[in-house]
């Protein structure tokens, strides 16, 4: 069940990408996070009564502290999009399994199969070559040396949610996967105190921004993130935390249908290897 589950958020989440860079260029990447914090409410307020569960105090607020960093990964994410090349980023971003299996390996004890060691090498080659212009670093020019402008707040995104998606499954375990998912959308009610908030949100409820796409996206994350829990509950991180993160091959498919954003050879070629490596990760 634990690789059915994984799938399912493959699925999932690739979809929702897609649906993440056509809001962020259309409406940026602060409507879209507070559409995804919207949603991701109404989602445990229908869930609460079937799946709540039991409830521990220490528990929840380590979820909570794990989905203040999701929830800046997600900010990064939207910036991304909207700044910079939608296959490319999409792809850095998605490899956040690389992280997921390292952070395994260090503070839970799995191995690391031939496979997951293939794929490490091919991840790590593919985002150097993707997201650097080799030429301007050689030279010493740190100033044009990100290839995109969106590269780095796609590869700080891999990092955090690379973090918290290893991470989470120390709360899973103890108050189960719904108690854990509803702190990724608690922040809002605190970021109500800044008035640019409270005005989007108003915004946001009176439809006067195209919401269509934001709520798309918003229904298939949380539909991943429900799935890549119950994966994770049954199944080693290692193994469901690639197949869940190979969804970027799935996203660049599809987002090369909708967006046209031109790439060089070796961004190309950056994106292959690392799309090789995250499936050479979910087949170990």
């Amino acid at each position: 069940m634990a690789i059915f589950f994984a799938l399912i958020a493959f699925l999932s989440w690739g979809v929702a990408d897609l649906y993440a860079a056509i809001s962020s260029r259309k409406i940026g990447n602060f409507y879209t996070y507070i559409i995804v914090q919207l949603v991701g409410i109404a989602y445990s307020l229908i869930l609460l009564p079937f799946f709540a569960g039991r409830f521990d105090l220490y528990y929840f607020f380590i979820a909570f502290l794990l989905a203040i960093i999701d929830n800046v990964g997600f900010l990064f994410f939207y910036k991304a999009f909207e700044s910079g090349n939608v296959s490319l980023n999409g792809t850095i971003a998605g490899s956040f399994g690389l992280v997921t299996v390292l952070v395994a390996l260090l503070f839970f004890g799995e191995i690391l199969t031939p496979f997951s060691s293939l794929g490490i090498i091919f991840i790590s080659i593919g985002i150097i070559l993707s997201s650097l212009r080799l030429k301007e670093l050689l030279k010493g020019n740190l100033k044009g040396v990100f290839s995109d402008k969106g590269v780095f707040y796609a590869m700080i995104t891999m990092l955090l949610w690379g973090v918290y998606l290893s991470l989470i499954k120390i709360p899973i375990e103890e108050i189960g996967w719904y108690w854990t998912m509803v702190p990724v959308s608690l922040m809002l009610p605190f970021l109500l105190l800044l008035g640019r908030f409270r005005k989007g949100v108003l915004e946001v409820m009176q439809n006067k921004i195209n919401i269509k796409s934001g709520i798309i996206h918003a229904v298939f994350a949380f539909g991943g993130y429900i799935a890549y829990y119950l994966g994770i509950g049954q199944g080693n991180i290692s193994l469901v935390g690639p197949i869940a993160g190979a969804s970027p091959v799935l996203f660049v498919v599809l987002s090369r249908f909708v967006f046209r954003d031109r790439l060089n050879t070796q961004q190309w070629i950056g994106i292959l290897l690392t799309l090789g490596g995250i499936v050479l990760i979910s087949l170990s």
